[in-house]
């Protein structure tokens, strides 16, 4: 970053539309008691501090013709809140439209479709990395009017989100909302890295174990492996502790894990993948 010689923050000083993340980590609360009534406080300040030094302003970093940047991010007790302002892409207009091979009918807008990967990187990262602590995420991506300054935040927009998060994603996954959709309509469709999955409910949501391998290990099949060691580890200890509430949404996961590398994976990654879990 120190290598780029313009910054121009982007945090908001009124309401502005935004792409929006709201991310609920799920059993923080327990999380918090089992380790530190066991003098792991370690361990929990490990998981806070990767968030933590994510924390910012926002700002966009130019160097000439090239550019970095951070989201406007803030971290609070369980709820992660992202946003980046739409406009932050900008190609030229001969370059700003682009086909896919597989949907040649579908013009893609390249500010879109890098916005929407930024957004599922920073999620990706969230989600994997709460599953290496044993922690299960929620949430929502939309569009809307937020105010998004510091440490405050506020707005139709991000209540969307919330609400999205609490009443509709149900399941351990970061779903995209119906106005979301609607602006990424053609970038989500045309998706050729297969990072999003449509549920049974008709809602879309984030495919981070298609991109496990930028956290949990550079060689995607020993990655998959130790998805799978997570998952089956938290489904072991959650049957022997009679937590039946908590197992329901690993449960879930298995069956996204099963379900996704049948389908996908094999042809991509071969045969040293993982096994199914047995649910």
């Amino acid at each position: 970053m120190n290598d780029f010689e313009v910054e121009i923050p982007f945090s908001t000083d009124r309401y502005e539309k935004r792409l929006i993340i709201f991310i609920d980590l799920i059993g923080f609360k327990n999380y918090i008691y089992s380790n530190c009534d066991n003098g792991k406080e370690s361990v929990v300040t490990a998981l806070t501090t990767h968030f933590q030094e994510q924390v910012s302003e926002g700002v966009k970093y130019i160097k000439g013709n090239s550019h970095s940047f951070k989201p406007t991010f803030n971290f609070f007790s369980d709820t992660i809140i992202i946003s980046f302002p739409l406009e932050i892409f900008n190609a030229p207009d001969d370059y700003k439209f682009f086909k896919s091979k597989a949907y040649p009918n579908n013009e893609l807008n390249i500010d879109k479709f890098r916005l929407l990967f930024s957004a599922i990187h920073s999620i990706c990262d969230i989600q994997l990395h709460s599953l290496q602590h044993g922690l299960l995420t929620r949430g929502c991506i939309t569009i809307g009017d937020i105010y998004h300054n510091k440490n405050t935040w506020f707005g139709p927009g991000l209540i969307e989100a919330y609400e999205h998060e609490s009443k509709i994603a149900n399941y351990p996954r970061v779903i995209l909302s119906k106005s979301a959709l609607e602006y990424f309509k053609n970038e989500v469709i045309t998706d050729q890295n297969s990072s999003w999955i449509q549920d049974s409910d008709g809602f879309f949501y984030v495919n981070y174990i298609a991109w496990i391998h930028t956290k949990l290990n550079d060689d995607y099949c020993k990655a998959h492996h130790i998805l799978r060691e997570i998952i089956v580890n938290n489904l072991e200890m959650l049957k022997d502790q009679g937590k039946y509430n908590e197992l329901q949404k690993w449960q879930w996961l298995s069956i996204y894990f099963n379900t996704y590398s049948n389908s996908k994976l094999k042809s991509a990654h071969g045969e040293g993948l993982s096994e199914n879990i047995e649910i």
